[in-house]
């Protein structure tokens, strides 16, 4: 490498070192579903956390896996943060294994789909077998059966 290369290296390296050097590394997971987080490629939290990326500057190595298995990873602390987190009023967040973001990303809505000739109570569902998602058990304040 002649001297003129040389320089032009250095030179280089001294502009992008404060990049690399501030620059940070994260492993996401996030939860799959439809439209938001179909695949590592494919989703609308994937574009967001793409530009939190392309924003910051930093790195983030994503994951999409079942809700349970992402939200597993980040109590285990074998991934930096997981999305969408929904806040659980039942659950006292101090006991939280985790912290969360207070701010609302978007709204999730529950809806129950059971048979046409069912006159559901709704003011009592608990006398009912409802399935739910296993990452998502905790959120009702009556049993519910765990699914993948």
């Amino acid at each position: 490498m002649n001297k003129f290369s040389q320089k032009i290296l250095l030179l280089v390296l001294l502009v992008l070192s404060p990049v690399i050097m501030f620059s940070e590394e994260y492993n996401i997971s996030l939860g799959q579903m439809p439209v938001y987080a179909v695949s590592e490629k494919e989703g609308v939290l994937i574009d967001l956390v793409n530009a939190m990326a392309e924003e910051t500057g930093d790195k983030f190595n994503i994951k999409v896996l079942p809700f349970a298995s992402s939200v597993y990873l980040v109590k285990k602390q074998m991934r930096d943060f997981h999305l969408p987190l929904i806040k659980n009023d039942l659950v006292d967040e101090n006991k939280l294994p985790f912290y969360y973001s207070k701010e609302t990303q978007f709204h999730v809505n529950f809806v129950i789909y059971s048979k046409k000739d069912t006159n559901l109570d709704l003011s009592n569902l608990s006398k009912y077998n409802i399935e739910t998602d296993r990452a998502h058990v905790e959120y009702f304040p009556f049993k519910t059966i765990p699914s993948n």
